[in-house]
């Protein structure tokens, strides 16, 4: 599933990450990005944080997970 905010992202990071992480993202990238409009860097900076608030990688299998 390809969202639009996330194309930005390194495709290592758009691949590893599971549909639910992304659409955490998706979502978050799109509030802060209309907050923030002159500021994509500050707009994903607030989605990643918001993806990480609902999932964790973990170090076992490198694979992030919903907490």
């Amino acid at each position: 599933m390809e969202i639009a905010s996330t194309r930005y992202l390194p495709k290592e990071v758009r691949t590893t990450l599971p549909d639910d992480a992304l659409k955490v993202y998706d979502e978050a990238f799109a509030n802060a990005k209309s907050k923030y409009e002159n500021d994509p860097a500050r707009a994903h900076k607030v989605a990643w944080t918001a993806m990480e608030q609902e999932f964790y990688l973990d170090d076992r299998d490198d694979r992030w997970k919903k907490k």
